[in-house]
This record gives C-alpha cells, structure tokens and sequence, in this order.
C-alpha cells in the first residue's frame, strides 16, 4: 500500500482508504445484497447456485 500512497502523492492525489467491511460507505454491498435477495426468491431451492442456474436453462 506504500508504493500506492506514494504514487498518488507524486500526481498530487490523496488515498483515503475505506473500512474492509463498510456498506454505508461501499455502495456496491447493498446492491450485492439486493442481488442475491433476489436471486433467492426467484430460483427454485436445489442442492447449490450451479445447480439452480442451469436447471432454469436445461430444457428436456
């Protein structure tokens, strides 16, 4: 993280770094979390994700 900070310094830029787990602050926590909400309801329950998915693209 030190070459990133002195990088940035030289082109006059700041890093601020961010909390590793900050949905306030990390907008795209939420959308993953309304992704995955969404998914669940929409999906048929099956054994796992894969599972789910292809079974709503294989046609017999």
């Amino acid at each position: 993280m030190d070459i990133l900070h002195e990088m940035a310094q030289k082109l006059g830029h700041k890093v601020l770094a961010l909390a590793p787990y900050s949905p306030e602050l990390n907008p795209i926590e939420q959308t993953w979390a309304n992704i995955k909400r969404y998914m669940q309801n929409i999906l048929p329950c099956e054994r796992n994700f894969i599972d789910t998915l292809m079974s709503c693209f294989y046609f017999n």
